[in-house]
């Protein structure tokens, strides 16, 4: 059997109907009514709305009447937010979708970090790629990939700092949510 690189195949849907199962269960049991946001990073971007529309095709056909709230949000690993969202527009399209209920694009715009605003690009080295790659291996045993996991990473880290209190203020985190979402749909550039 010949299986394309990365997401982009018939045989995919199976896949992603799997970890959707496993998503929503592991979730149920352990969420206690907190929403939950799956990032997926994206090539195709294929996985993250294959993985959402079975999500929600599984939440909506829950008989009981306990509330869960997930999400997908897929990280742009090759192109931009522009991109990802036409990737996704189209294959929701071509699957019978309506081209508007694909995952959230998280994006580097908002960040305080110097005003680099952009995605790192595909498959060019970068030091704060490595930087990554090597603190989740030391710090927590994580072995990354450099293309996707590591960059994915990266963008997902600079996001908890930026929106962690200063350690010792009290302070709590801000909750961000669906309109920091639409914000950042809205401010993230290709």
């Amino acid at each position: 059997m010949w299986v394309p690189q990365g997401g982009a195949c018939g045989i995919a849907t199976g896949g992603a109907a799997v970890l959707a199962r496993e998503v929503v269960e592991y979730w149920a049991r352990n969420g206690e009514g907190r929403p939950l946001s799956v990032c997926v990073p994206g090539g195709t971007c294929t996985t993250a709305v294959l993985l959402g529309r079975e999500i929600r095709s599984l939440l909506e056909g829950r008989d009981d009447s306990f509330w869960i709230d997930i999400d997908v949000v897929v990280v742009p690993c090759v192109g931009g937010a522009g991109y990802a969202r036409r990737q996704m527009t189209a294959l929701d399209l071509a699957l019978g979708g309506d081209g508007l209920s694909i995952p959230a694009v998280l994006g580097p715009g908002n960040l305080p970090d110097g005003g680099r605003d952009r995605y790192f690009p595909f498959a060019e080295p970068h030091a704060d790629i490595l930087r990554t790659y090597e603190e989740m291996q030391e710090r927590h045993g994580l072995f990354l990939d450099l293309l996707y996991g590591a960059p994915s990473w990266n963008l997902l880290l600079r996001h908890l700092e930026a929106s962690s209190p200063p350690a010792g203020s009290g302070e709590e985190p801000p909750g961000g949510g669906e309109a920091d979402r639409d914000r950042d749909r809205d401010r993230d550039r290709d």
